[in-house]
């Protein structure tokens, strides 16, 4: 399931992946990314800690969101992966590609918003 609430934070849209991240909700995901462009905020902070297991399919998606979002002169940043889902992530080196952090506050920290 994923989430998005862009009324707390000016700065941040806050977007709640949770479940496992296979297949169709990869799909779901990246049919959920063409709507992404209409809220205002330029950071996308995504949080998969309810997210339990991830694929390929999932990765991909992930890496949609991240190539969508550059594309429309916006960024975002992860937060909160544990388990397989991080182990996953440190395994094909993510974050040096997209910013990756342990929880929200050092995410707002680190991106300085």
């Amino acid at each position: 399931m994923i989430t998005i609430n862009d009324k707390d934070n000016e700065k941040v849209c806050l977007v709640e992946i949770s479940g496992q991240l296979m297949a169709d909700e990869a799909i779901n995901l990246r049919q959920n990314l063409e709507e992404w462009d209409r809220y205002a905020q330029n950071h996308f902070a995504v949080d998969l800690s309810g997210v339990s297991f991830v694929d390929s399919s999932g990765i991909g998606a992930l890496v949609a969101a991240h190539k969508n979002l550059k594309k429309q002169g916006k960024n975002i940043s992860f937060y909160g992966m544990t388990g397989q889902v991080g182990e996953m992530l440190k395994f094909l080196r993510f974050d040096k590609v997209i910013p990756c952090y342990p929880d929200l506050d050092s995410l707002l920290k680190g991106q300085k918003l």
